[in-house]
């Protein structure tokens, strides 16, 4: 019987990070692949205002992305520019003291890399070309980072709730499914990396299993419908 093909349009949560020791096949990506044919097309860093190839010969797509784009950020595009012109000494001594008074600095400024509207522009225009291909899109909630990483970052979480509740309106818009991650990081931590805010080993097992319920629900309710 041929494989349900899918592809993962994600950041750095769909992948592995080997020297946090999450290693490729502990990936829900590759979890995935034992049952369906995968092809994960993330990328780290990757956020909605990055390009994205949505292949026409699958049936799903995920689409794993918003915490680069909602999460608070040290410093805007320019400001990484002009950094990276300093002495080395001078640089590491600049970002040193950012990065000590991260949580007081985001406070301040409270930059993010796409602003709302972007957001869900930006949502609209993947979920289109997604249409266009003939594929079934499937939204992924952005997850719930852990209290010590939203110390370490001022209004995390309030950010991520309010671009979880753009996902959750253009879902409803599109008539698309969706996965509630950011529920299931919420209500069990131990979903979440050391550093608050990937996936651990547990979470991508837990990841792997949301996507598989959530692909077969949805192809057992399409062909109730054709049934009737």
């Amino acid at each position: 019987m041929e494989k349900t093909r899918i592809q993962i349009i994600g950041d750095s949560l769909a992948l592995h990070r080997e020297k946090e020791g999450i290693q490729l096949e502990d990936t829900y990506p590759y979890l995935l692949n034992v049952i369906y044919e995968v092809t994960n097309s993330s990328g780290y860093g990757k956020s909605t205002n990055d390009n994205f190839m949505v292949f026409s010969e699958h049936e799903f797509v995920i689409i794993h992305l918003g915490l680069v784009d909602c999460f608070p950020r040290l410093y805007s595009n320019r400001v990484k520019g002009m950094l990276n012109h300093l002495h080395p000494r001078l640089r590491k001594i600049v970002t040193f003291i950012f990065s000590h008074y991260r949580f007081y600095f985001t406070r301040m400024f409270q930059k993010v890399n796409t602003n709302r509207i972007d957001f869900e522009q930006n949502m609209i225009n993947i979920l289109s070309e997604i249409k266009k291909s003939g594929a079934i899109p499937i939204i992924v909630d952005i997850v719930h980072v852990s209290k010590e990483a939203a110390d370490r970052n001022y209004g995390a979480n309030d950010n991520i709730e309010k671009y979880n509740d753009t996902l959750c309106k253009i879902s409803f818009q599109y008539d698309c499914p969706r996965v509630r991650l950011n529920y299931m990081t919420k209500h069990h931590p131990e979903m979440l990396h050391k550093d608050g805010q990937h996936l651990s080993k547990i979470g991508h097992r837990v990841m792997a299993h949301l996507i598989y319920d959530t692909i077969e629900e949805y192809k057992w309710q399409t062909k109730q419908i054709t049934m009737i």
